[in-house]
């Protein structure tokens, strides 16, 4: 997954409409594109819990069988072209650096 804190994807947002090509498609990801249980068990980290919870949220979310796997699915979305192409720079390049910043309140949230 390549998640993005509302923040940043309002600055790519704006960004794209100066510095973005017509017609060209950009993907807004962050520099660290993790499968579910990673951002599951880095957001237990920030949450100071020892673990996730048992037998597994996954479980307890009563997904069929494809949907557990697609969450440890990582299709590893890049984001080169939009940095390389418009110059774009994440104030967050990563879950790890933007959710305690947004545990903070730093970042707005939704």
């Amino acid at each position: 997954w390549g998640l993005v804190s509302a923040h940043d994807a309002a600055r790519a947002c704006l960004h794209m409409l100066h510095r973005g090509r017509p017609g060209e498609a950009y993907f807004v990801a962050d520099d660290h594109p993790q499968t579910a249980a990673e951002v599951l068990t880095v957001a237990a980290r920030q949450l100071h819990l020892k673990g996730l919870p048992r037998p597994g949220l996954l479980s307890r979310w009563r997904m069929s069988a494809s949907m557990t796997a697609a969450m440890g699915l990582s299709l590893r979305p890049r984001n080169d072209k939009l940095k390389r192409e418009t110059g774009f720079a994440f104030e967050h390049p990563s879950l790890p650096a933007g959710l305690p910043a947004m545990l903070r309140e730093e970042v707005p949230v939704g």
